[in-house]
């Protein structure tokens, strides 16, 4: 069965992005936190 790549790529694209911003976030809110207990 033919699957058009152009449509697995709109496909996984979001995902992907959402994933690596939500790693970023995460990463960040995590760092920001450990700052601030360390520094109080």
């Amino acid at each position: 069965m033919f699957i058009n790549e152009w449509w697995l790529a709109w496909l996984v694209a979001p995902v992907v992005g959402t994933l690596i911003i939500g790693t970023l976030v995460i990463g960040a809110f995590i760092a920001f936190s450990a700052s601030i207990v360390r520094h109080s």
